[in-house]
């Protein structure tokens, strides 16, 4: 049995890194070893781009410079609806990184050869079994047990553990795939 006591509140960019895992979840399930983009950079040049490219057919269509007025303004309407979206977008997960960054205490995972118990000692916890698990993932800030259904819960670590981690799911014969950064 491994047992690791680790802070549940990290640095910035580290709970920024698990946002992020959060918010491409899908993509890291397709491909394992996918590069993991930093979505608080994308989204708000999205949100510009969509009102910059709003802005330039609204000025074309008030010059008369443009030939066809509906399919303008239809672009005009999807470029506000795609920036309302992304704005909509970016407050909640900037929401869910905030609220990640309030948490503070420990929090105790145990690794056995069934599988993982987390406890944050305020109340949570979670039994998770290795046949549940997709793989384990190293990343600049972090490592992660990704679960193999978006209803499950992923499991980070601090990357010190990464080692300890692998060395010991060896000992035990986890059969789980470890993906290095």
């Amino acid at each position: 049995m491994l047992t690791i006591e680790t802070k549940l509140q990290g640095s910035k960019s580290q709970v920024e890194e698990i946002t992020n895992i959060f918010v491409q979840y899908r993509s890291l399930l397709r491909n394992p070893e996918c590069k993991l983009r930093n979505f608080f950079r994308f989204c708000p040049i999205a949100m510009a781009l969509s009102l910059v490219i709003a802005a330039v057919l609204s000025v074309l269509m008030a010059t008369g410079l443009t030939t066809n007025l509906v399919l303008d303004g239809i672009t005009i309407f999807i470029m506000f609806l795609f920036f309302f979206f992304c704005f909509v977008m970016f407050r909640t997960i900037r929401k869910f990184r905030d609220d990640l960054m309030k948490h503070e205490g420990t929090v105790t995972i145990v690794i056995d050869e069934e599988g993982i118990d987390y406890d944050d000692h305020a109340g949570k916890k979670l039994k998770v079994g290795w046949n549940t698990i997709a793989f384990l993932r190293e990343f600049n800030e972090c490592i992660c047990f990704l679960p193999k259904e978006a209803t499950g819960n992923g499991i980070f670590l601090d990357r010190c553990e990464f080692n300890k981690v692998i060395q010991y799911m060896d000992e035990v014969g986890v059969d789980l795939p470890a993906i290095r950064k």
